[in-house]
């Protein structure tokens, strides 16, 4: 884990519940958020602080519990993520450098899933299921700001 993050004491049952409650996970049976919460770390991170780095190889992903984060791209703000949303899951898909520099705007409380335990996270399917919808939504959202308006 990154020395960016101060770990948080938490028990599996506070991040079962914590999961529960996001959109893209709150389908999931409580088995499944078991072995998500098993296999992350609950850290948060002060306002102005980088989660990630454009360019850095990734070998973490992050949940947003909590709180808001700016995601730029060659220094341009293109997004901000909260509650729900997921960032560095790509760069631990594909094994290439992270696309987006990711700082909390405010404090973020965040679960953090290192690479060893992808593969058994989308083995989850309600896990794998949350994860495509984020995935897909952020797609969308990233084609409808790409083409131009119509009439």
């Amino acid at each position: 884990m990154t020395n960016r993050l101060m770990r948080v004491r938490a028990g599996r049952g506070s991040k079962v519940e914590a999961l529960h409650d996001l959109p893209a996970f709150s389908h999931c049976p409580d088995r499944e958020l078991e072995v998500l919460a098993a296999a992350a770390d609950e850290c948060v991170l002060p306002a102005g602080r980088v989660l990630m780095w454009e360019g850095d190889p990734g070998s973490e992903a992050f949940v947003v519990l909590d709180g808001l984060a700016d995601v730029s791209v060659s220094g341009e703000v293109i997004a901000t993520v909260g509650r729900g949303q997921t960032v560095g899951e790509m760069a631990l898909i594909d094994s290439r450098p992270r696309t987006a520099t990711v700082v909390a705007r405010t404090p973020l409380r965040v679960l953090v899933v290192g690479r060893r335990h992808l593969a058994a996270l989308v083995d989850q399917p309600g896990v794998a299921r949350g994860l495509l919808e984020i995935l897909t939504a952020r797609l969308r959202t990233s084609d409808a700001t790409r083409r131009p308006s119509d009439p």
